[in-house]
């Protein structure tokens, strides 16, 4: 009875022994589960980026719609020491609006919005000698969105231009007397609306033109080309 006790007790603890992971089992059941967590932590970092670059695009397409509701030519007059001038003004966004389906990585956006502004060109010409003609190119100018507004300058330019949105062309009488924070205002409104998708495109522009060599400044309107 007591070799039969023994013999299972042995027996038991053979097969105990057996069970148990040997020691290369147990290093690779951790090397696993390592690399698990590695995998599962990796996931988490990558998805903490896609959701960084998605919200990036999100106030990269904000910030396209600014430009592009300027993407249209627009025309206007202004009379210069007795000498009327027809103006126009053409722009479009500096770069095209990313619209494919894969997650860009962050670097990709942030250089999509720092490039992100508005090339434009403004021509003005005698409007009884079509022939005299000049002109002013500006490349990557930067928008001020919340104000609905922005600058064109240039070295090679002997004016600076400052551009307000607007919803409208005004009368020449209301034009005269319109002050400066109504235009502002106006323009920031508009702008917001832009932002928002609440409207697409900007109706008429009001431009401050500044003369580089004496600082005199007038003000003339432009609108849609019809």
């Amino acid at each position: 009875m007591k070799r039969k006790l023994v013999f299972l007790l042995l027996s038991m603890a053979f097969v105990a022994g057996c069970q148990q992971p040997s020691q290369g089992e147990q290093d690779q059941k951790r090397k696993d589960q390592a690399n698990l967590e590695a995998e599962e932590q990796a996931k988490a970092d990558q998805n903490k980026l896609n959701e960084q670059s998605l919200k990036l695009e999100k106030d990269l397409q904000r910030r396209y719609r600014f430009y592009n509701a300027v993407n249209q030519e627009y025309t206007g007059k202004i009379k210069i020491s007795g000498t009327e001038y027809g103006i126009s003004f053409k722009s479009q966004p500096t770069i095209p609006l990313y619209t494919g389906d894969r997650v860009r990585t962050v670097e990709e956006v942030q250089t999509d919005l720092n490039n992100l502004g508005l090339d434009g060109t403004i021509r003005f010409w005698n409007l009884k000698n079509t022939q005299a003609a000049s002109g002013c190119q500006f490349s990557g100018v930067k928008g001020f969105y919340e104000n609905g507004s922005f600058k064109l300058q240039s070295t090679e330019c002997g004016n600076i231009f400052n551009v307000f949105f607007s919803q409208k062309i005004i009368s020449s009488k209301e034009f005269e007397k319109i002050e400066t924070t109504a235009v502002e205002s106006g323009a920031a409104v508009l702008s917001q609306a832009i932002l928002e998708k609440k409207q697409e495109k900007v109706a008429a522009l009001i431009v401050q033109m500044q003369s580089t060599l004496n600082g005199t400044t007038q003000n003339f309107q432009l609108e849609v080309k019809k």
